[in-house]
C-alpha cells in the first residue's frame, strides 16, 4: 500500500507545481506595457523675472490615475506593476536663435502634495551642451506607480540659470512620457 501512496503523492505534488507555474505563465502573458504621454507644458521665461540661481521654470498637476490608463487600453481592472519615465525633453520654441547657454542644468521632480513638500527628483540633464535648443533628460529610474495610482500628482521643472535670460521672452515646451507595465485582474 505504501508503494502506491508514495507515487500518487509525488504525482500530486508534481501536478500542483506544474499548475502553479502555468498560472504564473498565464499572468506573464497577460501583462503588457503601455507608453503614456503626460500633458505637454508650454511656458515662457521672462527676462525680467528670471536672473540666476535655481528657479522653478514650470510645474503641472496631472489627473492621470490607473483607471484612466486601464480604460484607455480597454482593460476593465488591473494593477500597475512598474512605471518609469521614458522621455523628458525640454525644447526652446522661440525665438529661433535662442539656445540653452544661459541654463547650466535642469531637473524634474514629482510630488503627491501640491506644495511639493514630498517631492522626489526623477530626471536631470547633467551639463547641457553649448548651443543646444533641445535637451533630453537622464532618468533616476524611480518607480512612478504610486503617483499614477493617486488621484492627482504634481511635476516641477527646475533650471539652474548661469545668468540672465538673454532675450525678452523665451518660449519653451516640456514633453514627458512614462512606460507603464499593467497586470490585468483575473
Amino acid at each position: 500500500m505504501k508503494k502506491i501512496i508514495l507515487p500518487i503523492g509525488v504525482l500530486f505534488l508534481g501536478l500542483t507545481l506544474f499548475l502553479s507555474s502555468c498560472e504564473e505563465a498565464v499572468k506573464d502573458l497577460a501583462r503588457f506595457i503601455v507608453n503614456y504621454d503626460l500633458p505637454t507644458v508650454s511656458f515662457d521665461l521672462d527676462s525680467l523675472n528670471f536672473k540666476s540661481d535655481e528657479v522653478v521654470l514650470a510645474q503641472q498637476s496631472i489627473n492621470a490615475n490607473i483607471d484612466s490608463i486601464l480604460e484607455a487600453n480597454n482593460v476593465s481592472g488591473g494593477t500597475l506593476e512598474n512605471a518609469q519615465f521614458t522621455k523628458v525633453t525640454v525644447k526652446i520654441t522661440s525665438p529661433e536663435s535662442a539656445n540653452f547657454d544661459f541654463i547650466e542644468n535642469m531637473r524634474v521632480s514629482v510630488a503627491l502634495s501640491a506644495d511639493f513638500s514630498d517631492e522626489v527628483q526623477v530626471a536631470e540633464t547633467g551639463t547641457i551642451e553649448q548651443g543646444s535648443n533641445s535637451v533630453d533628460f537622464i532618468f533616476d529610474n524611480m518607480n512612478m506607480s504610486p503617483y499614477l495610482s493617486a488621484s492627482m500628482f504634481h511635476t516641477r521643472l527646475y533650471g539652474e540659470l548661469n545668468g540672465p535670460v538673454p532675450f525678452g521672452i523665451v518660449g519653451m515646451q516640456w514633453l514627458s512620457s512614462v512606460e507603464v507595465t499593467i497586470q490585468p485582474l483575473d
